[in-house]
């Protein structure tokens, strides 16, 4: 087998020193062998592997950032190879490269901005469990993403992360997570089962709009507010668990859910935005701890009449 073999080197932006040449080998790990044979390997940043149709990328050991739109729009490029050494994968990174496999060292602490947005051939990820931030529109419109692992250590989880990852069927949200931000799932369409942690006090606005196979969720002790429009056109959702600390609920949350035919509120709810079950055509009961029916009438004055005690 022939492997067309590119070097690329550190300090040198332009690429005016990359080395390019043929080489002969049985498999991958030989040529690999063979190319590194007579190199400088301290002096090298990253090189590639191709084959007919597949290109991959190793990530030299050492290098400890992955730069902003280093593999940007490289639709050739269908599998990269990240050391332990990498902490930071930089914004844009390989925003609609043609990656297949992503192979993740053990000290990745940061995926920017878009890093792996769009890449639309990835099918699952395993992120390592020293990444602690998810940055805005990571893996954002990865549309044959089915599955991803977080790690238990990742503690933010940026606006836009996930969203449009259409064939995204699960999420665990670990433990660690402290804070998610707005549209993080937004029009993940097939995303039927949702894990979320004992850490997280919100869900954001528009956290899971037009979640379309999500049909049920639990939500921890530790929510306290619900977002607008959180949960809105969830058409196939018909049970929801609140936690009972929950406080606040936003506007809209429920909007256009036309599974729900009854929630049951815990007697922790303080306030509410208006129209929070907006458009939910066959929600017939909302039942509340016996005695307090004055009061959620003045929290929820436009379902007074589905209140039921219980």
């Amino acid at each position: 087998m022939i492997f067309n073999c590119t070097v690329y080197y550190v300090n040198d932006p332009d690429n005016n020193r990359r080395y390019k040449t043929e080489i002969e080998a049985e498999n991958l790990e030989n040529a690999k062998e063979t190319l590194l044979k007579n190199q400088n390997v301290s002096e090298i940043d990253h090189y590639e592997l191709a084959l007919g149709d597949e290109c991959v990328c190793f990530i030299q050991d050492g290098v400890t950032s992955v730069a902003k739109d280093a593999f940007f729009n490289r639709r050739d490029l269908t599998s990269v190879i990240i050391p332990d050494s990498v902490t930071t994968i930089g914004g844009t990174a390989f925003y609609r490269s043609g990656l297949k496999s992503v192979s993740f060292g053990k000290g990745v602490k940061t995926i920017g901005k878009a890093a792996f947005s769009e890449c639309v051939e990835l099918t699952s990820l395993i992120l390592p469990e020293s990444v602690k931030t998810i940055g805005s529109y990571a893996f954002s419109a990865c549309t044959k993403l089915e599955s991803i692992t977080l790690g238990n250590k990742i503690t933010a989880i940026k606006d836009h992360a996930f969203e449009k990852c259409e064939s995204l069927t699960s999420i665990v949200i670990p433990d660690s997570v402290k804070t998610m931000d707005t549209w993080v799932f937004y029009a993940c369409t097939k995303l039927a089962k949702v894990t979320i942690g004992n850490k997280l006090t919100s869900i954001p606005n528009y956290t899971f709009p037009n979640c379309e196979a999500l049909s049920s969720i639990d939500l921890p002790n530790s929510i306290e507010s619900i977002g607008t429009n959180a949960f809105a056109d969830c058409s196939s959702m018909t049970a929801i668990t609140f936690g009972n600390n929950l406080k606040t609920l936003g506007n809209n949350i429920f909007n256009r859910c036309d599974g729900l035919t009854s929630v049951t509120l815990p007697n922790s709810i303080e306030s509410a935005g208006s129209n929070v079950f907006y458009s939910c055509a066959n929600l017939k009961s909302i039942f509340i701890p016996v005695g307090s029916k004055e009061r959620f009438a003045a929290i929820l004055p436009e379902y007074v009449d589905l209140l039921i005690e219980q």
